[in-house]
């Protein structure tokens, strides 16, 4: 995948009718298999095991890849990620010497997001921050390729709403290719577990077997009309009815449960999407104001951020993806100013209130802010004992250590 394989790959080319061209780039590959654990450390030392690749099979190593593979050592321990960006940067611009781009595979993507989702969530917001780079990297291709087994919001399924949101607006940096397995290949897995010998069964219950599958096929429920009956033999799937798999499978990834809220809404609201809809140009987060409401249609004009304006259809379930913007997260702030800042901190949301989250918070306002909380001293002692950055096993031993030192101090 990450250089151009040949004869056979020129031949596949031409029978799928791609025109490869003779100007395809070459790619650095930079292999990542996905582990509950932090993606931070796990892709810098994918990015030492790529540079690693790349010596020289004879002589001397050029000491700048030899420096960069010892720095994304360190990085991986430490865990910092604004390192990691950086180190990216750098990779990056040592592939381009060479006149090659990067192409990043994260397989399993999923474990990392499971393990994010049981933490602070930092190594989403890495994620966005490597599709971002990749956005811009024009003539020197940064390529992100992640392999998941479900949809990259339903991980986040269990977390708050508002973390809820901001996952989805890191998915909306990436392009969802779906892999629609055909339900001959399931019928035939379902088939094997069941081990049912069709001639077995009496000649009836076979031919009615077939016929609702010719019906069911009619329907489209089988996919491509009456042929998603072709090669499937649901005699071997008895006592199956015909109809399941189709509803398992379709309900795997494509059913959604929501329930309908009156919203009012006037001019001057400030409103934000929550969903991505690549058609509308709509990314999750993406913030406007209502300019126009009109009654009688039921339709609302927006004023986006982006310098876009959208007339809203209020009665199209498609654009009801809408809430009030007048609450954001620190993670969502960045970035942005305004007159005042009203803070909501919680004492014990130990994975929420830092001296990070403060300084993000404090730092929006221009000319005042506001702190609310419920608990002020244990607020204050929160801060102090939270700075906001992980702590890797080897900085917790030296703190025990420390601590162990002082106590015995002046004893003989």
């Amino acid at each position: 995948m990450a250089r151009n394989g040949g004869k056979g790959l020129d031949r596949i080319a031409a029978d799928l009718g791609w025109d490869m061209g003779g100007a395809l780039p070459a790619l650095w590959p930079v292999l990542l298999t996905g582990s509950r654990s932090s993606m931070v450390a796990a892709l810098a030392t994918a990015v030492a095991a790529a540079v690693e690749a790349k010596r020289p099979a004879r002589g001397k190593t050029p000491r700048a890849q030899t420096a960069m593979i010892e720095r994304a050592r360190s990085i991986a321990a430490s865990g910092n990620a604004l390192e990691l960006e950086a180190l990216l940067v750098d990779f990056r611009a040592l592939a381009a010497e060479s006149g090659a781009g990067v192409l990043l595979i994260v397989d399993e993507l999923g474990k990392f997001l499971e393990h994010a989702a049981q933490g602070d969530g930092e190594d989403v917001f890495i994620l966005q921050r490597v599709a971002e780079m990749a956005a811009r990297s024009g003539k020197r291709p940064f390529v992100v390729l992640g392999l998941l087994h479900q949809g990259f919001h339903a991980y986040a399924d269990r977390l708050p709403m508002a973390s809820r949101n901001e996952w989805e607006k890191v998915a909306g940096r990436f392009e969802e290719i779906v892999f629609d397995q055909p339900l001959a290949h399931m019928a035939a897995l379902v088939a094997g577990a069941l081990r049912l010998d069709p001639a077995a069964l009496p000649a009836p219950v076979r031919d009615v077997a077939r016929q609702i599958a010719s019906a069911t096929a009619q329907t489209g429920w089988l996919g491509g009309g009456t042929v998603g009956a072709v090669g499937l033999d649901v005699a071997r799937l008895y006592p199956l009815h015909p109809t399941v798999l189709p509803v398992r499978q379709w309900g795997a990834g494509k059913v959604e449960v929501f329930e309908s809220k009156p919203m009012e809404l006037q001019a001057g609201d400030r409103v934000q999407f929550t969903r991505n809809d690549r058609e509308e140009g709509r990314i999750n987060g993406l913030r406007g104001t209502v300019t126009d409401i009109d009654p009688e249609r039921q339709q609302a004009t927006i004023a986006l951020t982006n310098g876009r304006e959208q007339r809203l259809d209020l009665t199209d379930p498609r654009d009801a993806h809408l809430r009030h913007a007048y609450v954001q997260t620190a993670h969502a702030a960045q970035g942005q100013t305004a007159e005042r800042v009203l803070i909501h901190a919680d004492s014990r949301s130990a994975n929420l209130v830092d001296q990070k989250m403060l300084y993000v918070a404090l730092s929006r306002a221009k000319s005042e802010a506001i702190v609310v909380t419920d608990d002020k001293p244990r607020l204050i002692r929160a801060i102090h004992e939270r700075a906001g950055e992980k702590q890797t096993a080897m900085e917790v031993s030296a703190l025990e250590a420390a601590k162990t030192k002082s106590l015995g101090a002046g004893l003989g």
